[in-house]
């Protein structure tokens, strides 16, 4: 009787058991879905993100130079050699009544001919050509009276005839200042035309360039 009494009594317990076990699982099972609705929805913090555009290497602006004007002339009164010195082409002042071969050599005995090459790139050719000649009537003798906006043009071997505006007079210069036959890096073609002043070691500069 009493082990009827005893089975009676759990089975009583596990029935009140029951109801408060589910009652905590539903809690539970609420509280779960709270916190899931309440936090799960909250966005990560975005990281600072740079938007820093890939810096862009500045291409070299282009200097737009002028196209080439010169024509082919006649070279056939053009002689290989002059007086034993190769002969690169000519130079025409007609201004100054001057038309001279321009020898590939500058020395005492070549300056004698002539007009010479003393330095720079071949005739017609981008840089600064240097052309010097003695004060002599008929070569470089009436440099002093070229002007700014004068012209002449020189013809090379190849038969290119280039026109030259003279762009600066220099005057007299000392031997030692170089900075008028440095070459210049700009593609454009120049000529500084040399000659001596009587009595004095100083030199006349013009210098003369396309356009």
């Amino acid at each position: 009787m009493k082990q009827a009494k005893h089975r009676y009594n759990e089975k009583t317990k596990t029935k009140k058991f029951i109801p408060i076990f589910l009652v905590f699982v539903i809690v539970l099972i609420s509280v779960a879905f709270i916190i899931s609705s309440t936090y799960g929805n909250v966005e990560k913090p975005v990281e600072n993100e740079t938007t820093e555009e890939p810096i862009k290497e500045e291409e070299p602006e282009e200097v737009e130079l002028p196209p080439e004007q010169f024509e082919i002339v006649d070279t056939s009164d053009l002689p290989e050699k002059y007086q034993g010195y190769p002969v690169l082409g000519k130079i025409v002042i007609d201004k100054l009544g001057v038309t001279q071969k321009i020898l590939d050599t500058t020395e005492e005995a070549a300056l004698k001919f002539g007009v010479t090459k003393f330095w720079g790139p071949d005739l017609n050719e981008p840089g600064n050509v240097c052309l010097s000649g003695h004060n002599y009537q008929k070569v470089f003798g009436k440099l002093k009276q070229l002007e700014v906006g004068d012209s002449f043009y020189i013809i090379s071997k190849d038969g290119r005839k280039i026109d030259y505006t003279i762009t600066e007079t220099l005057g007299l210069v000392n031997p030692y200042d170089m900075d008028h036959i440095k070459q210049n890096d700009d593609g454009v073609r120049k000529v500084t035309l040399i000659t001596c002043e009587p009595r004095r070691s100083y030199k006349v500069y013009s210098k003369g360039r396309t356009y």
